[in-house]
């Protein structure tokens, strides 16, 4: 067990800010690791080691593509939809309506402010609508 976990599942880090989804979603793996990348760098060189940080939801889905060919002659050189089972092409969390993606556990009161505007800041790399809850543990 790592350090952060538990000073979190102590208490230190009683300021909770969650991430959750407005929709039915589904978010791709490289969209959570963008968001996971930029909001450890930005966490890293504010708050050095004094927050807890957590990816929720797990990626299972496979997208899979069919590739078709486009052009003249095409036609005979693949099958179409017959036994189309496609490629994998990336992997994808499947996210109902208030699902939670994401959540920061900080220290202070003061930190909860630069979190939050963090969260604002990554809503663009993500495909859903989604909004900032702020919990305190005790």
């Amino acid at each position: 067990m790592c350090i952060r976990d538990r000073l979190y599942n102590s208490g230190k880090f009683p300021y909770v800010l969650t991430l959750i989804t407005t929709e039915k979603v589904q978010i791709r793996q490289n969209a959570l690791e963008a968001c996971r990348q930029f909001i450890n760098k930005k966490l890293d060189e504010e708050i050095n080691g004094q927050y807890f940080f957590r990816i929720i939801p797990f990626t299972h889905h496979i997208q899979r593509e069919n590739k078709m060919l486009s052009g003249a002659g095409a036609d005979r050189m693949q099958t179409g939809m017959q036994l189309s089972f496609g490629k994998t092409v990336a992997k994808a969390a499947i996210l109902k309506k208030n699902g939670e993606i994401m959540s920061v556990a900080v220290a202070t009161p003061k930190s909860v402010s630069f979190v939050r505007h963090v969260l604002k800041q990554i809503k663009p790399k993500l495909p859903c609508k989604t909004k900032v809850v702020y919990e305190l543990k005790k």
